[in-house]
C-alpha cells in the first residue's frame, strides 16, 4: 500500500508537471502572435520615427544653409566698398602691420596682419581696438568683424586690389559673401 501511495504521488506529480508544461507552452503559442505583432509594430514605429527625424534634419540643414546664404548675401551684396581710410586708421595701431577693410552697408570686415612674429595671436583686445579705429572713421558702421587668418588676409588684399582697379562690385559680391561666411560663420 505504501508503494501504491508513493506511486500515486509520483504519478500525480508527473501529471501536474506535464500539465503545467503544456499550459506554459500553450500560453507561449497563444501570446506569440500578439508579441510578434507588437514587436513588428514597435520596430515599424521606430523606423518611421528615425526616418522622420532624418528627413527633418535634412530639411533643417537645407533651411539653415539657405538662411545663412541669404543673410550673407543680404549683408554683403548691397553696398560693398573699399574702406581705405578705415584700413589706414586700423593699421595705425602698434599691433597691426597691415589692414584691409571692406565695408558693406553697416558692417565692416577687416583682415589684419599682426606685427611681431608669425606665431602671434589676434586677441579680443586687439579686435576691439581695430573695431574702434574703423568706427572712428565711419560711425555708420555698427559691426566690425576682424580676422588675422592668413587666407582671409590674402583674399582681402586681392579684393582691395580689384576694387581699386574698378572691377565691378557685383562680380566680387558673391565670392566675397562666401569668404565672409567661411571666416565668420556665427555672425548675424
Amino acid at each position: 500500500m505504501k508503494v501504491a501511495k508513493i506511486g500515486a504521488v509520483i504519478l500525480l506529480g508527473t501529471m501536474l508537471t506535464a500539465g503545467c508544461g503544456m499550459s506554459n507552452s500553450e500560453n507561449k503559442k497563444m501570446n506569440h502572435p500578439q508579441n510578434t505583432s507588437y514587436d513588428q509594430n514597435q520596430k515599424s514605429n521606430m523606423k518611421d520615427n528615425m526616418q522622420n527625424n532624418l528627413n527633418n534634419g535634412v530639411k533643417n540643414l537645407g533651411n539653415d544653409a539657405n538662411q545663412t546664404a541669404n543673410r550673407a548675401k543680404n549683408n554683403v551684396t548691397g553696398k560693398m566698398s573699399l574702406a581705405e581710410k578705415e584700413a589706414k586708421n586700423a593699421a595705425s595701431l602698434k599691433e597691426i602691420k597691415h589692414a584691409y577693410v571692406i565695408a558693406t552697408d553697416n558692417n565692416a570686415y577687416a583682415a589684419v596682419e599682426l606685427t611681431g612674429d608669425k606665431n602671434q595671436k589676434l586677441t579680443e583686445d586687439v579686435k576691439g581696438k581695430v573695431a574702434k579705429q574703423v568706427k572712428a572713421v565711419n560711425p555708420s558702421i555698427r559691426n566690425v568683424f576682424v580676422s588675422a587668418n592668413p587666407d582671409f588676409v590674402d583674399r582681402m588684399k586681392d579684393y582691395s586690389k580689384d576694387l581699386q582697379k574698378g572691377k565691378p562690385v557685383s562680380g566680387l559680391a558673391n565670392e566675397f559673401a562666401k569668404t565672409i561666411q567661411k571666416i565668420f560663420p556665427n555672425r548675424q
